[in-house]
């Protein structure tokens, strides 16, 4: 099974065509590199990918499940590095992961339960 599969991506932005037409596939447990100059389109395809961003055209899925579908399915499968290792500076750790429960929709117990496991261990 793919792990990450993209299938014809297209987005443009007015007149600018950002993505044109992009497909992967990237097996579980392979490492893939996404490389290319600055406005090629990556942080576009990603957040297509991630369902941040829908596509003008084309399909995305993640382990199997359509992104856009079945978006739950597909985030739970699913895990982004960000370039910032804080994307959110001007709130706390804590905020920082418990807003992230809360956008995967996890109940307000099982995230506050998991980001208290997480600053345990990271200290």
């Amino acid at each position: 099974m793919n792990a990450v599969e993209a299938v014809d991506l297209y987005k443009k932005f007015g007149d600018v065509v950002a993505v044109n037409g992009v497909s992967l596939k990237v097996d579980e447990g392979e490492i893939f590199g996404f490389l290319g100059p600055n406005g090629a389109g990556k942080t576009t395809t990603i957040r297509m990918l991630t369902g941040i961003l829908r596509p003008d055209r084309g399909e995305a899925r993640i382990m199997g499940y359509d992104v856009y579908r079945e978006p739950v399915k597909a985030r739970m499968s699913l895990g982004v590095v960000p370039e910032e290792a804080n994307p959110y500076p001007d709130i706390s750790a804590w905020d920082n992961l418990t807003l992230v429960g809360r956008l995967y929709g996890l109940p307000r117990r099982t995230v506050e339960e998991r980001a208290l496991s997480l600053l345990i261990l990271l200290g």
